[in-house]
Parts: C-alpha cells; structure tokens; sequence
C-alpha cells in the first residue's frame, strides 16, 4: 500500500476586521437563533474534483470565531497553515499558495463551536465543509469511545487517528489520513471516509503535531488494522495510558560517602549487576526507579560497575570512589511504621527505617517499658535499614520504646543517637476484618491483589489460583480503602501500562472502593473479575 505523503494540523491565524464598531441592539426578544449559512453567496458545500485556494462561507449575520486553535480542525490535515479570517458576516479558508491536497481524498472542515453571533453569543453547531479531490464524496463512518487505562474514566481531547500505511512506524514518522477529538464523554466519530485498511492509535498530542511523543504522551491502540467498508458498522473501544518507558540507565550519582545511586527511566527489579569484587562488601537497595548501592571498601580509587537488561543492553560504568571525605552523616529514623498518632496498630511490629543498611544491634541498649515502667522482653531484629521490635502487646495498655546511644551500628560503623517513642497498644475492638472473595480469575494468568488506605500500601501479594481467590485481612483500620486487582500479564510484580513499540497493550487492573468498614465487624467483599 504506498504511503502516502504526510499532512498536518496547524494553529489557525484568525483575522477579524469590520468597518465600523458593532453595538449590541437594545430592546425586542432575546436572540436565541443561531447564524445560519446563506448559500447563495457561499462557496458550495459536497464539491467533488474540487481543488480550492480558498473557500468562503458567508451567513445572515455578522459573526465572530472564538477559540479557532482547538475548535476548528481539517480532515485530513494540511501541509501548510491555512489562514482563516472573520469579516463581517462571512468567513474565509485560504489555504496556502505551496498546499498540495491529497489525490482523491475527501476533505471535512469541521467548526466546532468556534462560529458565533457577535450580539448574543449563539452558536453555530455541527457545522462542516465537506470537498473532494476526486469524483466522489467518501461517506464512511466510524466511532468509539476511549477510556483510561488505569481507572476506566473517559479521556477528553484524545486524538484518534486513521492510517491508510500499515507500517509501525508510521505514529512517529507521518500525520494521519483522517482523525477526530473525543468529547466529554471519550466518544469520537470520523466520518468521509474512503473504504480501506486502517491502523488505528490514539493519542494525547500535547504539541498538535499528529505524531507520537513517547514518554511525554498518553496512548492507545489497537493491534490490528481495521477494514471500512460499505455496511460495516464499527464502534471502537480504545485504552488509553502514558506508554510504558523503555528500561534504560539515565543517572549514576554518588549521593554520599559510600553511595552510590543509579537511576532509571523504569522499575530496575529487572537490571542484573555485575559488581565485580565488591559484591560481597555491598549492600543493594531496589527503589521505585533506582538502585542504592552501600559499599565500605576504599582501597581501590574506582570501580566498575556492568549494568545490563536481558539482552537488550549493557553499560558499564566507572566509579570514582569519595576517599577524601571520611565523616558520614549521623545515623537516623527516617519514618516509623505501624505507629499511627502514638497508636501501635494491633498485632504489628514497630518498624523503624533508618536512612542507611545496618549492620549491629545492641540489645542491652533497647528498653521497652510496660505502663508500670517495668522492662518487659522482646524481640529486636534487623533487616537491611530496618529495626524490627515484636512483642506480645497488650490492648489499651501504654509502652516506651528507649533506644539508647549505640543500641545500631550502621554498615560504616556509626553509632545511632538516643531516641524513643511513647505509644499505646491499640484494642482489638478498634478494627474491622475483611473477607475477600474473588471469582472469574484465569488460572493461567498471575495477579496482583493490593490494598491500601491513600497513604500505604497495607496488603499485597502477587497470586496464581485456579478461578477463585479468598483472603482474610483481619485487624486493619476502619479507614476508607483502595483494592486493586492487576492482571500481571509479564509477571514483573506491577501494573504495565500500553507500549506501542511491542505492541503490548496495558494490562488490565479493577480498582474498587472500600469505605463501609466499621469497627469490631467483620466485611464479607465478592468481587467478580471480568476479561475486558
């Protein structure tokens, strides 16, 4: 199928020049009727071989154009800006000297609510030019609807596009053959369209250049091209997201004496590291979009550092140690969890994170004391940059948790400060459970079950089961709930959104609401998954 040359959407230059100053009349009955199209004087509409330098539309009275830029769209869209002006009660299109419009194609100018009366603001509506190049006006039509990927909203001014070239890479390389906006509602319709073979792709066209900005740009597509044909009644339904980003390496930084931080364009639990002979003297931390790398060993100036992702790519990286700097920050809490308002959560741990991996604990140096100030036992533990205390709580009775000077060492050997924390266990009386059901599960497919209060994420666990999965929550608070079911098609433990370079649509997620917990109840929640 040959590809066709590229045509585009321009920002329209509106002019708007009278002979005299308009006064809006005084008296009568409100204006309430629209301006209507005198054709006796206007450029014909449904022209076919009809190849204009400009066309001219003329009405009963006098008009104005407003918001022209986003109103008024061309279909297919031009090479070159057209100019389009308002005088009096006409308009004009002028389309410019070097325009080359395409062979046999039919051509909609579409207005939008951009044409108004100049007395009370009555709108034009539904209102388009309609020409064409060849022998006859292409009367095909299609509709659809698109939606958000994530939360199934409807997504306004989403620019649904038509190519006759089936090549992938035509979104980043050539405009449309046709397109249309969606409304309000993420409902769209393209209509003057020649039978044929269409791909299909929608996107957010932050910069209205009819091509596809990854990264910076929302989409969604369909897999397969389409056939219009006579008869055919085609409704779409497209789901739309910003495209899944490419993993890739975008930062190094040493952050600190001893650290160093890698960032990345994506989730790194996928990034293999070849440490070389400092892997047994480094800790890993895996964040959102980054690795921390904790290393304690300076007898070497640099290091090399081999980065890479499947077979995809490779970096290696030179690390030129801080040996010059030998003091380090002081070893701290950087948040508390499970200690919500000096409220210990019932059946929990206090977990303490610390701002870096620790390395020694001093239980000697750790009081906890009952409501009595009586030392009780418990349990300490550390992991990575986390201290752990467990013991058997009491409902409604208060705690002090003293942490004296040394009770951590960090993986440098730097001693925590004294702190502490006072707290109340909270009872039991105080929390709802939640009994989860959910049918319709694939049993070929991996899932992620999630919940969470706006703040943390209290519950998740990725799960393969037959159809039905149940689960107990007991003992969380009475607070209003997201859970969300993610069906993790590519098993990397997240929600993937569309990419269009593998063709990968995003993969579908349910999130429901949960505000009806109360205290001391239990919640019986059937949640019935359906394919989309």
């Amino acid at each position: 199928m040959a590809i066709l040359k590229s045509l585009g959407i321009y920002i329209l230059f509106i002019g708007l020049t009278s002979c005299a100053n308009q006064q809006l009349p005084t008296g009568g009955p409100v204006d309430e009727t629209a301006p209507k199209i005198s054709t006796d004087n206007s450029t014909p509409n449904q022209q076919t071989n009809f190849r204009p330098d400009e066309v001219e539309i003329y009405f009963n009275e006098w008009v104005k154009l407003e918001d022209a830029y986003n109103q008024i769209v061309i279909s297919p869209p031009t090479e070159k800006r057209p100019d389009i002006s308002v005088k009096g009660k006409s308009i004009r299109i002028k389309f410019d000297k070097e325009e080359v419009l395409r062979e046999n194609a039919t051509y909609t100018i579409n207005f939008g609510d951009a044409v108004k009366d100049i007395t009370a603001n009555n709108i034009l509506k539904n209102y388009s030019f309609v020409f064409s190049t060849g022998a006859f006006i292409d009367s095909l039509s299609i509709q659809g609807n698109v939606v958000n990927a994530l939360d199934g909203k409807p997504m306004e001014n989403m620019t649904v596009m038509l190519y006759d070239n089936l090549a992938d890479s035509v979104v980043y390389t050539e405009k449309p053959f046709y397109f249309a906006q969606t409304d309000k509602t993420g409902n769209f319709k393209i209509g003057n369209i020649k039978n044929g073979l269409y791909k299909v792709v929608a996107i957010e066209d932050i910069n209205r250049n009819f091509k596809f900005e990854k990264g910076n740009e929302k989409i969604g597509f369909l897999n397969d091209p389409i056939l219009i044909e006579a008869d055919s009644s085609i409704n779409l339904n497209i789901r739309a997201s910003t495209n899944e980003p490419e993993l890739r390496l975008i930062a190094k930084k040493i952050k600190e004496r001893g650290l160093v931080v890698l960032g990345f364009s994506a989730s790194p639990k996928a990034v293999q590291l070849d440490l070389g002979n400092q892997r047994d003297n480094t800790t890993i931390s895996y964040l959102k979009d980054s690795i921390y790398l904790w290393y304690n060993d300076f007898s070497d100036s640099t290091w090399t550092i081999i980065t890479s992702y499947d077979t995809l790519w490779a970096d290696t990286l030179i690390i030129t140690k801080d040996r010059t700097n030998e003091s380090y920050s002081p070893l701290k809490i950087t948040s508390a969890e499970n200690l919500n308002k000096k409220e210990l959560s019932v059946g929990k741990s206090i977990r303490l994170n610390y701002n870096r991996p620790l390395k020694v604990i001093n239980k000697s140096a750790i009081n906890l004391l009952d409501s009595s100030l009586s030392n009780v036992n418990f349990n300490a533990t550390i992991s990575d940059k986390i201290l752990s205390i467990d013991y058997k709580w009491e409902a409604g009775i208060n705690y002090q948790l003293i942490l004296n000077q040394g009770a951590l060492t960090d993986k440098f050997n730097v001693r925590s400060d004294s702190t502490g924390y006072k707290f109340k266990a909270a009872s039991i009386k105080d929390f709802a459970n939640l009994n989860l059901k959910i049918n319709g599960l694939n049993k070929d497919q991996q899932y992620i079950i999630s919940l969470d209060n706006g703040n943390n994420t209290i519950f998740e666990e990725s799960t393969m089961v037959d159809s039905v999965y149940s689960k107990k929550l007991s003992l969380i608070k009475p607070v209003k709930y997201k859970l969300k079911i993610v069906q993790d098609i590519n098993k990397n433990g997240k929600w993937d959104g569309p990419n269009y370079d593998t063709r990968s649509q995003a993969e579908l997620i349910s999130i429901s609401v949960i505000d009806d917990l109360r205290a001391n109840w239990d919640k019986d929640l059937i949640i019935n998954w359906k394919e989309k």
